[in-house]
């Protein structure tokens, strides 16, 4: 082998890799479900694994392939998917109403289910308007402001090693988006989910309709058939238990599911849902995506987590949008484990570390391709410092933005921190590029436009001052962290920033 080029004592390489480059091994503690692999190696061909196994077979099997070894200080994981988040929605960091002082605790101003926020009522105030950022259309981009809010939108998920985003909106080129490419959207989703913010027609519509159920009378609602291959997922049971229209809606769902056996389906919230409807989900496999910031925030009250617990049901974890919910999957991973103690429920790093990757794409039914660091998936992954205090797990789902050694999705390396910049050679091949100066050290190289030829010079320039800015990025200072999800907290002290 030749020179060894040492790199802060995290990693090791035998020869300085392009920036495209098409095969490689990485050698870290590999962490899988069945637990962690020390001195474990994956070789990366094109944008998918090829082999996963001992580092030193890897080398003996391949000794023409360039590697960087990264063993006993790292640890390699799955990238995250965030099966929750409303990217063209998510560039407004927090909703200025909520940090007025809304109080959840006084029963006739609280929120009881997402009507009140939506819509309002005569004592429950409506939330500001967010305007879908909506940019693309056949082939072009119409609104470079718009295109370049997104971009850094998924700037923010990817720096914390999110390689999977699921919800409305996103751009081509940077993280993979799970959606419907339907109307405003075309183009944009590499992963197929149906994908429904309202599955019983629109706001208005939806409140109307089972308005009239709970007041005693009859309403029509129309069951919409998806097809069998995709996952549908979709908003029900967000707000009390209380609230009729929030329950309703869950039990009405539920029907829809048992009709339609042959299809995947996921619930974001679920928030409103009783015994008798955890039982019917565990009963047909409905699999329940958590958003407890946004559910604290808007309700004082997220889903019943010994339920969930008690049924066997399939939990991910999702950010939902900014105005009420985290920024990154880190700051609601933080979230979760709050009110994972304050209902005196036990979940482990490990559990969490599911919730984000296997979980959340079995909740997509995307499992096939990604959510694990195994043969044949997507080259889908983040390397990270391992603290030896946190344990393997711990180092990923406790760490900060600085922890993140590099992320990679399709196998090209997508954010570098400076640690790496001397194995990758980056510049030379990366037609765009955003250098971060500050305690995180980062670097992100093809967050990187060469893939989308149509988001031109314009929409990239104004990124990197979204970027530079820290508005809608938050990658440093007052803006790397939120607070904490303390229910009984006045107003909603507990979505402001501060330093934990």
């Amino acid at each position: 082998m030749s020179h060894y080029h040492s790199i802060r004592h995290h990693c090791k390489s035998n020869q300085k890799l392009p920036y495209f480059n098409q095969e490689y091994v990485i050698g870290s503690t590999l962490l899988m479900d069945e637990g962690p692999i020390k001195n474990g190696g994956i070789l990366v061909n094109g944008d998918h694994i090829r082999e996963v196994g001992n580092f030193d077979d890897l080398l003996s099997q391949y000794p023409n392939v360039p590697f960087i070894d990264c063993r006993n200080t790292t640890v390699l994981s799955p990238g995250f998917i965030n099966p929750h988040e409303h990217t063209a929605y998510s560039y407004q960091v927090p909703d200025e109403i909520l940090l007025l002082g809304y109080d959840h605790r006084n029963s006739e101003y609280r929120y009881t289910n997402r009507f009140d926020w939506i819509l309002g009522s005569i004592t429950k105030q409506k939330l500001p308007n967010v305007p879908g950022l909506f940019y693309y259309n056949a082939g072009k981009v119409e609104n470079v402001e718009n295109a370049a809010k997104i971009a850094a939108v998924e700037i923010r998920h990817l720096l914390s090693g999110t390689t999977t985003i699921a919800g409305p909106g996103g751009v081509p080129g940077i993280i993979n988006n799970a959606g419907w490419n339907g109307t405003g959207f075309s183009n944009i989703y590499t992963e197929h989910v149906d994908y429904e913010v309202f599955p019983f027609d629109n706001a208005v519509v939806t409140r109307a309709n089972f308005t009239k159920i709970c007041d005693g009378g009859r309403s029509s609602i129309a069951k919409l058939v998806t097809p069998d291959n995709f996952s549908y997922v979709a908003h029900v049971g967000e707000g009390l238990p209380t609230s009729c229209i929030a329950s309703t809606i869950t039990k009405v769902f539920l029907d829809w599911v048992e009709y339609y056996r042959d299809t995947s389906f996921t619930i974001i919230h679920g928030v409103a849902a009783d015994d008798t409807d955890f039982v019917q989900m565990a009963k047909y496999n409905v699999s329940l995506i958590w958003s407890p910031r946004s559910n604290l925030c808007l309700y004082g009250q997220t889903v019943d987590l010994k339920k969930i617990v008690k049924n066997n049901i399939n939990i991910a974890l999702g950010t939902d949008w900014s105005p009420s919910g985290s920024f990154n999957i880190l700051q609601e991973i933080k979230c979760a484990k709050q009110e994972m103690i304050r209902q005196n429920v036990s979940f482990t790093d490990q559990d969490f570390w599911r919730f984000t990757t296997k979980n959340a794409a079995y909740s997509l039914k995307i499992q096939d391709e990604l959510g694990e660091v195994a043969c044949g998936k997507r080259a889908d992954f983040f390397l990270s410092v391992y603290n030896e205090k946190k344990g393997y797990y711990g180092s990923v789902v406790d760490q900060d933005l600085s922890d993140v050694l590099g992320v990679w999705i399709n196998g090209t390396a997508m954010v570098l921190s400076k640690e790496l910049q001397s194995i990758w050679s980056l510049d030379a091949y990366c037609c765009n590029n955003i250098k971060l100066e500050g305690e995180t050290s980062f670097f992100t190289s093809a967050v990187c436009f060469c893939n989308a030829p149509f988001l031109n010079a314009s929409v990239w320039g104004l990124t990197k001052d979204y970027v530079a800015n820290g508005t809608i990025v938050n990658w440093s200072g007052e803006y790397s962290k939120q607070g904490s999800c303390n229910p009984e907290a006045l107003g909603h002290t507990h979505i402001t920033f501060e330093d934990l």
